[in-house]
């Protein structure tokens, strides 16, 4: 009998973390894989992006570029925003913003940047958004796909991975891919849930 109440014991308490967990884990990044370009290659890993959220209605989005490749000119950069309304925190110089536009192959962008005629790329580039018309729930939920179904483009430029030439074109991404840790959690809670009913019907 006691080792039955200790082993739901354990089970209940196992639960009951996973609970208090959610609210941090359901606050993971969202990371967006820049693997497609409009040039050649066609495809290739070239970067990522990482939304942050830092609250229900501010967010810190980051894009990082791999080598050989850097953003340049105008689009540099460019997400699809959730939002009716919203403001971007201070840029640092050369970065501005465009509002919105077409990223070329991937379709209109509500919010983009440009870093002008740059001839040095840039690696990352990282800013904030405010929501001004409501809130986010996740990191999930402060971007969205644009008409073509993106939510993230960049103009890159760069020599391709085999030194053969140079490509300068857009790349984008299709839906951002959950953290490991946001799935751990869900495989765990589901699990010890399961274990739970199966021991209450036993007894």
């Amino acid at each position: 009998m006691r080792a039955k109440y200790g082993q739901r014991l354990i089970i209940f308490l196992g639960l009951i973390t996973c609970l208090c967990l959610m609210p941090y884990y359901a606050a993971a990044d969202s990371i967006y894989n820049l693997n497609t370009s409009n040039g050649s290659p066609s495809t290739a890993n070239f970067g990522t992006v990482d939304v942050s959220l830092i609250s229900s209605t501010e967010a810190t989005i980051t894009f990082t570029i791999n080598s050989p490749y850097g953003m340049v000119d105008g689009g540099a950069a460019g997400v699809n925003v959730n939002a009716d309304s919203w403001t971007v925190g201070t840029l640092t110089s050369p970065w501005t913003s465009e509002k919105s536009g077409t990223e070329d192959g991937f379709g209109k962008f509500n919010q983009k940047f440009t870093v002008g005629n740059s001839s040095t790329p840039y690696s990352t580039f990282t800013f904030t958004l405010t929501d001004t018309s409501g809130t986010w729930g996740s990191s999930d939920d402060v971007l969205v796909g644009n008409g073509d179904g993106l939510a993230v483009a960049a103009h890159v430029s760069g020599l391709q991975p085999d030194a053969t030439g140079n490509i300068t074109g857009f790349v984008s991404t299709g839906t951002s891919v959950p953290e490991p840790a946001t799935l751990l959690l869900l495989g765990s809670g589901l699990i010890g849930l399961a274990a739970y009913r199966k021991r209450s019907k036993k007894s």
